[in-house]
């Protein structure tokens, strides 16, 4: 039984799952689409598929569709990303004499149309890793209204050209830098990559589809440390792949909490309450890359380790905090006291000589409070304040 291509099919937001075969058709797909979106109509449908290094190819048409199946045949894709553009109807007065501009303002911003025969064939598998981009012509009646052709540029954009020097290319800090650095590279060029050794002197790289080529990929890179500057550089390199590379789409699977912490630092800091949801929602409208909640949530923790100091070193510094209120405030009392077996910390009390002295003038009440603490270490703040002659509170002491 021949296997089934998934579509995943995206349109405002929502996102569809369409499964085709080569029996099927293009008025089959369309069919598909309607039912799933019953507002719109079979004249509308407008799409764009990515496929390995090619992105945005047109699919409007039954040649269309069959270049598609042909694509996923040929480098093993079984599940392809499309984004559904649907066509408006415009008022032929408005368009007039400027049809012509509007057809080359599309052709300028790149839809592709593919030229099956000539990748299948080797042009673009093989010798010439070219793609035509002759821009499939439109009715007059309609135009695309595609985000994808009119989106707003991304700041993951320049990662594309991280890697453009080749040989010689220096890159400052150590092997652990260099590697996100390559990360970046593949992410946004729509590519993975295996390591053929990877240490902290040196990094030989290879494209994942080196294996599923005859002849091999062809791509791969080769980094050393320098001695005298610690910085890694390109000591070899083919930057140009052979292989129709992988579906390139939002879910990055190498782009790792560490590499997202450094992303959204500074959001952390200007608000180190922000959320996990919040974080999602910043990679995706900033970047363009989908991530698990559960990489958000650890972003967020890793930044502010960044940003703070983490709770270990927090914990480990209360012995030198006490040590210092004892010597800048004498009279005051500290009791630090550890767990008897696991010598781990179980609590602390601080009340200051300040504190002490004012509450001679207080009432002669105590009032206690105290707060979870909800951080990653949990525990309980208590406090101790008094009222003084003025109704005002007091701070004795906190726990």
């Amino acid at each position: 039984m021949e296997a089934a291509i998934i579509l995943s099919v995206k349109y405002k937001g929502e996102c569809k799952l369409v499964s085709v075969t080569s029996s099927n058709s293009f008025s089959d797909f369309v069919s598909q689409i309607i039912g799933k979106w019953v507002e719109l109509h079979e004249h509308q449908i407008s799409c764009l598929f990515t496929v390995g290094g090619m992105i945005n190819c047109c699919l409007d048409s039954e040649v269309d569709f069959r270049n598609l199946l042909l694509l996923c045949h040929h480098s093993n894709v079984k599940i392809v990303a499309v984004d559904l553009c649907p066509k408006i109807r415009v008022d032929q007065s408005s368009i007039g004499t400027t049809t012509a501009h509007v057809q080359s303002g599309i052709r300028n911003q790149g839809c592709a149309r593919v030229d099956t025969e000539k990748v299948i064939s080797g042009g673009v598998g093989h010798d010439h890793p070219e793609v035509l981009e002759n821009v499939y012509p439109r009715d007059i009646p309609y135009y695309d209204v595609c985000p994808n052709l009119k989106k707003k540029p991304l700041l993951s954009d320049a990662w594309a050209n991280i890697i453009e020097k080749g040989v010689g290319q220096q890159f400052v800090g150590s092997a652990v830098e260099f590697r996100k650095e390559l990360i970046k590279y593949s992410t946004r060029n729509g590519f993975s990559f295996k390591y053929v050794r990877n240490d902290r002197r040196y990094i030989h790289a290879v494209c994942t589809q080196e294996v599923y080529v005859e002849g091999g990929c062809g791509w791969f890179i080769k980094a050393r440390r320098k001695n005298v500057t610690d910085h890694f550089e390109i000591s070899k390199t083919n930057l140009i792949h052979r292989c129709l590379g992988r579906l390139v789409g939002d879910q990055c699977t190498r782009i790792g909490s560490n590499i997202t912490a450094e992303l959204v630092e500074q959001n952390v800091k200007n608000k180190p309450t922000i959320s996990g949801r919040e974080i999602i929602d910043t990679i995706k409208e900033s970047y363009g890359l989908d991530i698990p909640y559960w990489k958000a949530w650890r972003a967020v923790e890793g930044a502010r380790d960044r940003i703070f100091g983490s709770y270990d070193e927090s914990y480990d510094q209360l012995r030198w905090y006490c040590t210092a209120i004892q010597r800048t405030n004498p009279g005051s009392l500290v009791i630090l006291e550890p767990n008897e077996e696991t010598h781990h910390f179980e609590r602390v009390f601080i009340a200051f000589k300040a504190c002490v002295d004012g509450f001679r003038f207080c009432r002669p009440m105590l009032f206690i409070d105290g707060t979870f603490m909800k951080g990653r270490a949990k525990g309980t703040l208590l406090s101790a304040t008094a009222k003084d002659g003025n109704n005002g509170n007091e701070t004795l002491q906190f726990d």
